[in-house]
């Protein structure tokens, strides 16, 4: 509460006095249009990608420029496997824990992350098709046209929110990455509670790399951040094989009880719970307000093409995605963390450096996630472009103050993941294209029973999925289930 307080006290100081902070001038966020659309920046864009897991939603421009340079569907499947994949994968393995601690209740996980993989990339090649069939580059354009411009702020809605969900794992996940090393490395005790690290982070580092004039500089970085990640899970496997945390390994003393592996406790495979894991996963595949971008770059952009694109790049996501899942939740059983990461010991050394990987390659992406959700409010308020400069300073200043606040008290990374999932991925992923879909084939006259039929399931179960997994996940959360 007291480091709520100061919190505050300080967003209100620079909100009052900014020209004292000489970074707060001339920012990133007075032309947030012009520097994210530099050449610069977009030459970068698909390391960009790879470094969130609920990705970034492309902040809508226009129309991209006929002579920039198409990519492959090689390189365009790659990209999207780095566009689907990010650091919130991490929380899967307790989205398995919840619902069970036997090891078999790897199959029906491992039979949701298909499977739903599999549905996700069918929706993800809908909105290529619908852009192929309206002449559309942007998601609230495509809905427009499809479904009418009164119910767009709808779309535009949701990817606002499920950024903002974005932002705040990141800031959940930076406060216990960085507790966690604080520790290891003999930090001061000032340093070893997750609310003052949180605090540190956000004001000294977040918050001057959100005012950054360009993000260039980062590029580098957010590809050093990808290396990252896949050298935590190349770790991971490590250490299941090598049993370091089984009982009587080298490090299981290390760890405290609650975070130490239990197997068996629980043998029920599948229950309610499940649903949690469930939201988790519409978290971990949504790529799909970046469809159109895929769709509008891609080379010689014919439907075979960019199914052929979403198939091979999901099909990537997903394997990742069982790597994360599997080794985590077989490593730790029903004790996975909602951060998995927690529960490596602080004195393994590789663990170590795997935590400082993630949150490099957290603190290198949310200076582009915040800029989409800071665009994406102003947006819905209706503020004209020509008026934002003088406000985008003291804007920035509230969100992140309000992420920092509840990233203070919210302390599981998985409830933050699978609330988001539940209620707006599910609404992107599942609803919005189906939607979609249908609306296109009555307008083409291509309407088929089948179709139809297929698409509906996909709505109805998107939303029932979406209501179901969001009410469970809070009463998870306050102990009522």
């Amino acid at each position: 509460m007291v480091s709520c307080v100061f919190l505050h006290y300080v967003m209100v100081g620079l909100l009052l006095f900014p020209r004292v902070f000489s970074w707060s001038q001339g920012s990133l966020l007075g032309m947030p249009r012009a520097i994210i659309a530099s050449p610069h920046v977009m030459r970068y864009r698909g390391h960009l990608r790879s470094t969130m897991m609920d990705s970034v939603p492309e902040i809508e421009y226009g129309a991209p420029s006929s002579s920039k340079v198409k990519a492959s569907a090689r390189l365009s499947a790659f990209n999207l496997a780095k566009c689907v994949g990010g650091v919130g994968v991490f929380a899967l393995p307790a989205g398995v824990a919840l619902f069970s601690d036997s090891k078999k209740a790897v199959i029906p996980a491992a039979a949701l992350c298909i499977a739903l993989g599999l549905v996700s990339a069918y929706t993800f090649s809908l909105y290529g098709r619908a852009c192929a069939h309206y002449k559309t580059t942007t998601l609230k354009e495509t809905w427009s046209k499809a479904v009418g411009e009164d119910t767009a702020w709808i779309v535009s809605f949701a990817s606002t929110l499920k950024t903002l969900f974005a932002c705040l794992t990141f800031s959940i996940v930076i406060g216990d990455s960085f507790t966690s090393l604080a520790k290891s490395m003999g930090a001061p005790a000032l340093l070893h509670v997750r609310t003052n690290m949180i605090l540190l982070m956000s004001f000294l580092v977040v918050l001057p790399l959100c005012l950054l004039q360009s993000l260039a500089a980062l590029a580098p970085f957010s590809a050093m951040g990808m290396a990252g990640t896949i050298y935590t899970k190349i770790f991971m496997m490590i250490r299941l094989v090598d049993g370091s945390y089984r009982p009587g390994g080298k490090f299981f003393n290390d760890v405290v009880p609650a975070l130490q592996p239990v197997f068996g406790a629980r043998p029920l495979p599948v229950n309610p719970l499940t649903m949690v894991l469930v939201s988790m996963l519409s978290t971990a595949y949504i790529a799909h307000y970046n469809a159109p971008t895929f769709y509008s770059e891609l080379r010689d952009n014919t439907m075979p093409r960019f199914n052929a694109v979403s198939l091979a790049g999901f099909g990537i996501a997903i394997f990742m995605t069982l790597w994360v899942t599997l080794t985590g939740f077989l490593t730790f059983g029903g004790n996975a963390s909602g951060y998995i990461l927690n529960n490596y010991s602080g004195m393994d050394k590789l663990a170590s450096i795997a935590r400082c990987s993630v949150g490099i390659t957290i603190l290198t992406s949310y200076p582009f996630t915040f800029t989409a959700l800071r665009t994406g409010c102003l947006d819905m308020l209706g503020v004209p472009v020509d008026k934002r400069p003088e406000l985008n300073t003291p804007t920035t200043l509230m969100i992140l103050g309000a992420i920092t606040s509840a990233a203070m008290v919210i302390t599981n990374v998985g409830f933050a993941v699978s609330f988001a999932g539940a209620l707006f991925g599910n609404a992107l992923m599942y609803c919005a294209p189906a939607i979609i879909e249908i609306a296109r084939t009555r307008d083409t006259g291509t309407i088929s029973f089948w179709n139809l039929l297929v698409n509906r399931l996909i709505l109805g179960g998107g939303a029932v999925l979406g209501i179901l997994g969001a009410a469970i996940c809070v009463l998870k959360e306050i102990g009522k289930i």
